[in-house]
């Protein structure tokens, strides 16, 4: 039930990011809500099925006859941070770089916006994404010349609007 290779969720999350950067980005959705923890476990049966903690991933989930949905090995596996990166910087599309904020989103199309508090040192950044036929940026009711906002450490809240198709 358990081998090094192709059946972790490591792959799983390569794969996904490969899926987001070629246009698949329902797909790859789909699959990340699957592999999610959380979804494993919205009712008692379900998480008595799953036999893991459903605040962390699993590096896999079992096919094996009899333990189907399982899932195994919890705590150890580098997964959580691949799958952090996937919603994070490919989902949501936030880049941190140094001391800019590169902001690509790739969403779902069940998705017509997201917010989301994004904090730099003391200073936060409120993004709001939204989708519509543009595709800019406006800091704080100016215009970013491409898709990079440069980051400082003012103590102000700053607001971030994000167009995007």
């Amino acid at each position: 039930i358990r081998e090094n290779g192709g059946q972790y969720t490591h792959s799983v999350s390569w794969y996904l990011m490969a899926l987001i950067r070629t246009g698949y980005q329902d797909r790859a959705y789909r699959y990340y809500q699957m592999i999610n923890p959380v979804n494993r476990a919205l009712t008692k049966e379900a998480a008595d099925h799953y036999k893991t903690e459903p605040y962390v991933i699993a590096a896999d989930i079992y096919s094996a006859k009899g333990r189907e949905g399982r899932g195994g090995w919890t705590w150890y596996t580098g997964s959580a941070g691949w799958f952090y990166r996937v919603g994070v910087e490919e989902i949501l599309g936030l880049h941190k770089q140094g001391d800019s904020l590169k902001i690509t989103p790739k969403l779902p199309v069940s998705w017509d916006k997201y917010e989301v508090v994004y904090r730099y040192m003391d200073t936060d950044y409120h993004i709001k994404v939204t989708k519509d036929n543009n595709e800019d940026i406006v800091l704080d009711n100016k215009a970013v010349n491409g898709n990079t906002i440069d980051l400082v450490n003012d103590g102000i809240v700053h607001q971030v609007q994000v167009h995007t198709r």
